[in-house]
């Protein structure tokens, strides 16, 4: 039985360190920063510009999101998920270091890249958006 606890104990602290080498060290997750803007915003544009028939808001979101945690393991990043005043639907978009990007909406033409929260906020509920988030989901940045 004492075995059996050892056993257990240990290996459960190696699944929560996640990563360890072969002499039981643990190896902490390198956090860094290498995104430029330049890089965000030639995916962004990309992201941007795939057919909303194939990618709506939810899949545009995800993949600049993913973008993102490849290359800044330091920033507060989130998709977040806004329903419609009339319940029928939400649309979702990306904050990152507290602006938000949202690939998917063009509004005359121009992609809403980097731009103020408060400012976004504003612009959802005049669309008709409840400005309170459904769903968050994604980072708080370096612990």
């Amino acid at each position: 039985m004492i075995t059996i606890t050892v056993l257990v104990l240990f290996t459960t602290g190696a699944t929560l360190n996640n990563h360890t080498n072969n002499t039981s060290t643990t190896i902490q997750e390198q956090r860094t920063n290498t995104l430029t803007d330049k890089m965000l915003q030639t995916e962004f544009t990309r992201i941007h510009q795939l057919p909303y028939s194939e990618y709506q808001c939810r899949q545009k979101a995800d993949l600049l999101k993913t973008y993102i945690r490849k290359y800044d393991k330091t920033g507060e990043l989130y998709t977040v998920s806004i329903p419609h005043k009339n319940g029928g639907y939400s649309h979702v978009y990306v904050e990152y270091r507290g602006y938000a990007y949202d690939p998917t909406s063009t509004p005359t033409n121009k992609p809403l890249y980097h731009i103020d929260k408060k400012l976004w906020q504003q612009q959802l509920e005049a669309w008709g958006f409840t400005g309170q988030p459904i769903v968050r989901n994604g980072w708080e940045g370096e612990t």
